[in-house]
C-alpha cells in the first residue's frame, strides 16, 4: 500500500488505518496524541498516536519495531506487539495485547478509553456549546476552539510539555514528562514568577543522559500558573561541535600566521602539558597591590633557572593585570623541567569571546572589554611559546621561556 503525502496528519486520509486491526472502529486521532514507549530493558522512546482501534494501533516513531509498554496521556497503559506487515517508515502498526489498569486487565480498550482517545475535539466543543444562547454560543465556541488549537500546537512539539500549577500542585497537561525533572525542581521557578508576576526560565540537566531541558514558568494570577518545558539537548549539542570547529578552525589559523608561536588548547591538552612539568611554585592574587610582589617574586623564581626577568616579569604583569580586570582574581604558577620555564596565569572568568581571539593574538594594541586586551600581543612578544586554554570554566595562559636562549 501506498501512502499518501498528506498521510498520517491530514484527518481526511484513511490509507493508514489499513494496516492495523480494529474494522469499522478503526479512527484516526487528530491531532496526533503524544505517547511513550519503553521496551522490556526499560529503554524508552517518544511517538504519536496517529490510529486507533479498542483492540489494536498505530505509532509513528522511530523506535525499533518490536514489543513495548505504551502510555498514552499518562493514564492509559497497554503491552502491544507488532503488526508484521510490509514496513511503513516511522509507522508502526500494534495489535494490543493487553490494557492495564487497577484491578483489571483485559486485551482490549473500554469504550470509555476508546472515545477519551478517539472522539474529535472540535465536534465535541460543537456539542456541549449547542445548549447556549444563540448570542453567545459561537463567541464561546471561538475561545474554545483557540485554546484547542494552543493544545494542539503543544501536543505537536514533539520533543515538549506543559503542566499547570494550581495553590502548589503541579499536574501535566500535555506531552510525555521528563524522567529526571521533579516538582522540586519546578516549584521554586514558578513561585519567583508569581513573586514578581512576570515568566521566569531556567535550564536543567541530566548530566547521565546529556539532556537538556528548557523550563518556562508563566503566571497566571497570584496562585495559579503553568510550565512550558522544552527539550533543547540537540540544540545544544550542536552549538557545542560549531563551537568546537570554530575553535580548531582558530587554533590552525593562530598556529600558522604565528609560525608556531601560539597555541590555542582544550582543558585535556592543557593537563597533558602541565604533565610533563614540575610545580615550581605558586602565588595567588586578587588586588594590584599584589602586583608589585608578584614581580619580584618572578624575578627570583627564574633565576633560579638562568633566565634574565626582563621579559618573564613583562609577560606576567600583564596576563595578570588582565586576569584582574576582567575575572577580579588568577593564580599564577612556575613550571619547570630540563628546557624550559613555564608559568601559568589561571582565573574563574567567563573565558574569551572567541570572535575577539585572532584579533587579540595578532593585533598590536587590540582590545575589547570582553577579550584578552591589548597586553596580550605583548605577551606573544615577550615570551617563547604562549598557551591559550579558555572555556565556560575560566582562562589558562601559559608563558613557555626556553632556558637554553639565555646565556
Amino acid at each position: 500500500m501506498q501512502l499518501c503525502n498528506q498521510c498520517p496528519t491530514n484527518i481526511n486520509c484513511q490509507t493508514c488505518l489499513e494496516f492495523f486491526e480494529g474494522g469499522t472502529l478503526k479512527k484516526k486521532v487528530f491531532p496526533p496524541l503524544p505517547v511513550s514507549l519503553r521496551d522490556e530493558s526499560g529503554n524508552s522512546y517518544n511517538g504519536k498516536l496517529i490510529g486507533i482501534s479498542p483492540v489494536g494501533m498505530l505509532i509513528e516513531t522511530n523506535a525499533p519495531v518490536q514489543n513495548y509498554l505504551v502510555e498514552i496521556k499518562n493514564k492509559i497503559k497497554a503491552r502491544v506487539t507488532p503488526i508484521h506487515k510490509k514496513e511503513i517508515q516511522n509507522l508502526i502498526p500494534f495489535d494490543i495485547v493487553e490494557i492495564l489498569r487497577k484491578g483489571t486487565r483485559d486485551s482490549r480498550l473500554s469504550k470509555k478509553e476508546y472515545d477519551a482517545i478517539s472522539t474529535d475535539k472540535k465536534q465535541l466543543v460543537h456539542e456541549l456549546t449547542e445548549k447556549l444562547n444563540a448570542d453567545i454560543r459561537q463567541q464561546i465556541r471561538d475561545e474554545l476552539y483557540i485554546e484547542l488549537a494552543k493544545s494542539e500546537l503543544l501536543d505537536r512539539m514533539t520533543v515538549g510539555n506543559s503542566y499547570i500549577y494550581d495553590r502548589g500542585k503541579i499536574r501535566l497537561l500535555s506531552g510525555n514528562s521528563f524522567s529526571f525533572i521533579q516538582e522540586k525542581d519546578l516549584l521554586p521557578l514558578m513561585r519567583e514568577a508569581l513573586r514578581n508576576q512576570r515568566p521566569a526560565r531556567s535550564v536543567l540537566i541530566d548530566e547521565e543522559s546529556r539532556t537538556y531541558v528548557d523550563v518556562h514558568a508563566l503566571p497566571f494570577d497570584l496562585y495559579r500558573g503553568g510550565f512550558i518545558t522544552l527539550d533543547i539537548s540537540d540544540i545544544v549539542m550542536k552549538e557545542k561541535q560549531l563551537l568546537q570547529e570554530q575553535w580548531e578552525n582558530y587554533k590552525d589559523i593562530i598556529l600558522s600566521l604565528t609560525k608556531g608561536k601560539i597555541h590555542l588548547l582544550n582543558q585535556a591538552e592543557m593537563k597533558t602539558l602541565l604533565d610533563s612539568y614540575e610545580r615550581q611554585s605558586y602565588l595567588d592574587i586578587d588586588d594590584a597591590k599584589q602586583l608589585a610582589p608578584m614581580r619580584s617574586m618572578i624575578k627570583e623564581e627564574v633565576a633560579i633557572h638562568g633566565i634574565k626577568a626582563f621579559l618573564p616579569t613583562l609577560a606576567v604583569n600583564e596576563a595578570a593585570t588582565n586576569a584582574l580586570r576582567h575575572a577580579q582574581a588568577c593564580r599564577i604558577e612556575f613550571w619547570h623541567n630540563d628546557t624550559s620555564v613555564l608559568i601559568t596565569i589561571t582565573d574563574r572568568g567567563t573565558g574569551i569571546q572567541m570572535k575577539d581571539l585572532p584579533k587579540a593574538a595578532l593585533v598590536d594594541g587590540f582590545s575589547t572589554q570582553q577579550s584578552l586586551g591589548k597586553g596580550f600581543h605583548v605577551m606573544t612578544q615577550s615570551s617563547d611559546k604562549l598557551y591559550v586554554k579558555s572555556d565556560s570554566t575560566g582562562t589558562t595562559i601559559g608563558l613557555l621561556f626556553n632556558k637554553s636562549d639565555t646565556p
